[in-house]
C-alpha cells in the first residue's frame, strides 16, 4: 500500500493496455507482446491486493473498536 502501489497498478494497466493496442495496430514495427501483457497482468495483481488489503484491515480496524471484540486485544 506504500509507494503509491495502487496508483502506480491502475497506470501499469493503462499504458499496459496502449502499448498492446499499438502491438496490435502495427504488429510488424511494434515489439514487446510479452512485456505489456505481463505488465498488465502484474498490475491487475496489484489492484486485485490493494483491494483484499484494504477490506482485511480495513474490516481489522472496524472490529477493533467494535466493544465485541474489545476483550481479544492485547493488553499491556
Amino acid at each position: 500500500m506504500c509507494c503509491g502501489g495502487p496508483l502506480f497498478s491502475v497506470l501499469g494497466i493503462v499504458f499496459s493496455s496502449v502499448g498492446l493496442s499499438q502491438i496490435k495496430r502495427n504488429p510488424t514495427q511494434e515489439t514487446g507482446r510479452g512485456v505489456a501483457i505481463t505488465g498488465l497482468v502484474l498490475s491487475i495483481l496489484g489492484v486485485v491486493a490493494a483491494l483484499v488489503l484494504g477490506i482485511v484491515f480495513g474490516t481489522l480496524g472496524i472490529l477493533g473498536h467494535h466493544p465485541m471484540f474489545w476483550h481479544r486485544q492485547w493488553r499491556f
